[in-house]
């Protein structure tokens, strides 16, 4: 990922309530009951900051973040980690996605899941998912 990128987007959009859809086809559930909210920190565990004014970053709560990468305080940093929290009925899920960072443009490559298989579940009145393995396919 580039410093310089002023146009990444993160996308939680495909989160679901498995007691509302089902896992086959989460994809065509709307819950608007579910809540988001993304946070940013450095390599070193402290608070994304904003360039201008050294302010800790306040990100959207929706499930599309768009980030201004320049607009972050990054210059000495190796990596950015952002995490999206769903949250419904006081239940919640995390997912989230380590940055590399790079001072010059960087290729871009797209990517779309194939699969997703669940790693270990357990089965109680309080299902728990912890691990997937998923399946890529990349292009540029």
């Amino acid at each position: 990922m580039s410093r310089s990128d002023s146009s990444t987007l993160l996308d939680g959009s495909a989160s679901h309530d498995p007691d509302v859809c089902p896992p086959s086809s989460p994809s065509s559930c709307a819950d608007s009951a579910l809540s988001f909210e993304w946070s940013c920190v450095l390599a070193d565990g402290s608070p994304c900051r904003l360039r201008a004014t050294n302010e800790v970053v306040v990100l959207a709560s929706t499930p599309l973040l768009a980030v201004d990468m320049p607009a972050l305080a990054l210059e000495n940093d190796p990596t950015v980690e952002f995490t999206v929290t769903v949250q419904k009925q006081g239940r919640f899920e995390e997912a989230t996605v380590l940055l590399n960072l790079e001072d010059g443009p960087v290729a871009q490559v797209h990517t779309s899941r194939l699969r997703c298989a669940n790693m270990f579940s357990r089965l109680s009145p309080a299902f728990e998912a912890r691990f997937w393995r998923c399946s890529f396919k990349a292009w540029s």
